[in-house]
C-alpha cells in the first residue's frame, strides 16, 4: 500500500511538472493564456491529485505549492512582455521623431501617490477653509484633521484626491501662503498587487477544494483535519484580502498631509534723532549739523519714527517732559503718514526752539498695530523710548551788565557765607574765653614762680667771689673807723 501511495505522488509530481512546461511554451508562443487560467489548470491537477490520493494533505500542500510558483513565473513573464510592449523606462526615439513618455497609469502600473506639504500662512483657520475649497473643486475631500490653538496655531490636514489631480492639487494649495516645504513620493506596487491577486485565486481554489472534500468525507478524523485545514486557508484569505484592498485604496486615492504654520508676527518701532541750526518748519529734515549751540541759537529736532515690524502702526503718539511735548500735534509732521504707517515706511516729525542751556530729553513714541484692512486692533501697543541731548555752549556768550551785576551777586552771597559760617563758629567759642583766660593766668604764674626758684638756686650755689691783699676787706674797714 505504501509503495502504491508513493508511485501516486511521483506520478503526480510528474504531471505537474509537464503542466508547467507546456505553460511556457504558451506563453513563449505570444498566447494569451492568462495567469488565472495557468492557476485553473494547476488547480485541476491538483484536485485530480487529491481524488487519487485520498484526500491526503501531504499531497495537497505540495501541488498547490508547485502550482503557485508556476503561476507567479508566468505572471512574471507576462509583466515583463506588457513592459517590453509598452516601451517603459522612457520616451522611445523614432528617427527624427520621438514618443512622449507616458505616465504610470497609461504603463499599467499600479502607484501610490503621497505628499506632505508645509505652508505659512497669516491666518490659520481662513487658510484652512481655502484648502479644503481647492480640494473640494477637484472632487477630493478632507480624511483627517488636527488643529491647535495658542499663541502659534497650526493645523494638519489630510486630503485624498484622485490620482490624476494629484499634482494640480499640489499647485494650488502651494499657492494660498509661503511654501516651507515640500515631500513627494511614489511607490510602485505593481508586483505587489499582481503577487496577492495570485495568491487569492490559489487561496480561494484551496478553499474550494477542502470544502469539497469535506462534503465527500465519512471519517470523522478527516473531517476534523479537513476543517482545521479550511479554517486556517479562510483566515490567510481574508488577510491577503485585506492587504490587497488597502493598496487598492492607497492606489485608487492619492495622499496629501497639509500643515498649516502661523507667521510669526513682530511689531516695533524705532525711532532716529537729528538736530541742525535755524527755524525752517523742518524742511532741512533730517539735520546733519554738530551739537553744539550759544544760548539765543535758533535749532530744530528732527524725530524720525520707522516701523520696522511686520503689521501697519496707526495712532503714532509723541510725548517729552522736558520740552513739555503733550502729543504729536505739537510737534510738525515733515514727511509720511503718522495715522497708518506701512512696515519698513517712516514719519519725520520736527520740533522748532530757542538754545537756552543744556537739554536732556526723554521722548517717548507709542503705536498700535493693526492688520491693515481695519482700524481694530491686532496686538499690544508698540512704544520706544529715547534721551537724546542738546549741549549749549554758556560761557560764548558775550559778558554785559547782567553777567557783570550777577557775578557780584554772587560773590557778596559768598562773602555773607563765609561770615556766617565764621559767625557760627565764634559764638561758642565766647563762653570758653574766661575759662582760657584763667588757665592762661595760671600756666604763666606757675612759670613765673618756677623762673624765681631756679634762679635762687643758681645764686645759691655760686662761690663768694675772691680777695686781693692790696684791696681792703669790709670787715677791716670798719675796724679801722
Amino acid at each position: 500500500m505504501a509503495t502504491s501511495t508513493a508511485a501516486q505522488r511521483h506520478s503526480l509530481r510528474r504531471f505537474v511538472a509537464l503542466l508547467a512546461v507546456l505553460s511556457l511554451l504558451f506563453t513563449a508562443c505570444g498566447s494569451d493564456f492568462g495567469a488565472e487560467s495557468a492557476t485553473d489548470v494547476a488547480a485541476d491537477a491538483t484536485s485530480d491529485s487529491g481524488s487519487a490520493s485520498g484526500g491526503d494533505d501531504a499531497m495537497e500542500d505540495d501541488a498547490m505549492e508547485e502550482a503557485m510558483e508556476d503561476s507567479e513565473v508566468f505572471t512574471s513573464d507576462a509583466d515583463a512582455d506588457i513592459e517590453a510592449e509598452n516601451g517603459v523606462g522612457g520616451p522611445v526615439s523614432n528617427g527624427d521623431q520621438s514618443v512622449s513618455q507616458r505616465t504610470p497609469a497609461d504603463l499599467g502600473r499600479e502607484i501610490i501617490f503621497t505628499a506632505t506639504v508645509s505652508i505659512g500662512v497669516d491666518d490659520v483657520a481662513a487658510s484652512g477653509a481655502e484648502a479644503t475649497r481647492i480640494i473640494q473643486e477637484l472632487d477630493g475631500f478632507v480624511f483627517g484633521q488636527q488643529t491647535r490653538g495658542g499663541a502659534q496655531p497650526s493645523t494638519v490636514l489630510i486630503f485624498k484626491v484622485r490620482p490624476s489631480d494629484f499634482a494640480a492639487a499640489l499647485e494650488r494649495l502651494g499657492g494660498i501662503g509661503e511654501l516651507r516645504n515640500q515631500s513627494i513620493t511614489t511607490d510602485d506596487v505593481t508586483e505587489r498587487v499582481v503577487d496577492l491577486e495570485s495568491r487569492i485565486q490559489t487561496t480561494e481554489l484551496g478553499v474550494e477544494r477542502l470544502r469539497a472534500a469535506m462534503e465527500g468525507t465519512t471519517n470523522l478524523e478527516d473531517f476534523a483535519r479537513l476543517e482545521e485545514q479550511l479554517l486556517r486557508r479562510e483566515s490567510d484569505l481574508e488577510v491577503l484580502k485585506g492587504t490587497l484592498r488597502t493598496l487598492r485604496d492607497q492606489i485608487d486615492l492619492a495622499t496629501i498631509t497639509l500643515t498649516l504654520e502661523q507667521d510669526r508676527v513682530t511689531n516695533g518701532i524705532e525711532l532716529a534723532f537729528s538736530i541742525y541750526e535755524g527755524h525752517d518748519a523742518g524742511a532741512a529734515c533730517p539735520g546733519t549739523g554738530g551739537n553744539g549751540f550759544e544760548p539765543g541759537d535758533d535749532i530744530t529736532l528732527c524725530l524720525e519714527a520707522i516701523n520696522v515690524g511686520d503689521q501697519t502702526l496707526t495712532n503714532l503718539n509723541a510725548t517729552d517732559t522736558v520740552l513739555e511735548i503733550d502729543s504729536i500735534d505739537d510737534l510738525t509732521v515733515v514727511f509720511g503718514d503718522p495715522d497708518e504707517l506701512q512696515p519698513g515706511q517712516s514719519v519725520m516729525l520736527a520740533y522748532e526752539l530757542t538754545a537756552e542751556r543744556d537739554v536732556n530729553m526723554r521722548l517717548n513714541l507709542t503705536a498700535i498695530p493693526t492688520d491693515g484692512t481695519s482700524a481694530e486692533a491686532a496686538g499690544p501697543a508698540v512704544r520706544t523710548q529715547s534721551s537724546p541731548s542738546v549741549r549749549v555752549d554758556e560761557d560764548a556768550a558775550d559778558p554785559g551788565f547782567g553777567d557783570g551785576f550777577g557775578a557780584a551777586v554772587s560773590l557778596l552771597s559768598a562773602l555773607w557765607t563765609a561770615a556766617t559760617v565764621a559767625a557760627g563758629f565764634a559764638i561758642p567759642l565766647l563762653v570758653l574765653l574766661p575759662v582760657l583766660w584763667l588757665v592762661w593766668k595760671g600756666l604763666s604764674r606757675a612759670r613765673s614762680a618756677r623762673t624765681d626758684r631756679i634762679e635762687a638756686k643758681r645764686q645759691a650755689n655760686q662761690p663768694p667771689p675772691p680777695v686781693h691783699a692790696g684791696a681792703p676787706t669790709e670787715t677791716n674797714a670798719e675796724e679801722s673807723e
